[in-house]
């Protein structure tokens, strides 16, 4: 069973890559290639927490959810971005964050096991 603790450290390392890469979008010289970097870095630790999730958890609805973040992921380094292309990348990092959002309700929600009181 999924734990809160490791729910609220993907959902709060997602938050955080993300205000990083928003950082480094606004305050860099060169915007698209720090968006480049940002976006990088989110989809890895997103493209991560999903293969996590889906082997460790068999939660199988994150499967599809990793194979489209690592295509992203490699795109990223193949194409330039502009401004279109970066919204359009971006889409599957919001959709996950938002995944994990609901999820993380979800089981913030749920009643704790009694393993669980410890936590």
């Amino acid at each position: 069973m999924i734990s809160r603790n490791e729910m609220k450290v993907d959902l709060t390392g997602q938050i955080i890559l993300l205000l990083l890469g928003i950082l480094l979008l606004i305050f860099s010289q060169s915007p698209f290639e720090s968006a480049n970097w940002g976006l990088g870095l989110v989809l890895a630790w997103q493209a991560a927490s999903a293969a996590f999730f889906w082997r460790t958890y068999k939660y199988r609805q994150r499967g599809p959810v990793f194979w489209t973040l690592l295509i992203v992921f490699i795109l990223i380094f193949f194409i330039d971005l502009s401004l279109l292309s970066a919204i359009l990348l971006s889409v599957p990092v919001l959709a996950y964050l938002l995944i994990t959002l609901r999820d993380t309700l979800r089981v913030y929600r749920r009643p704790r096991s009694f393993w669980d009181l410890g936590q």
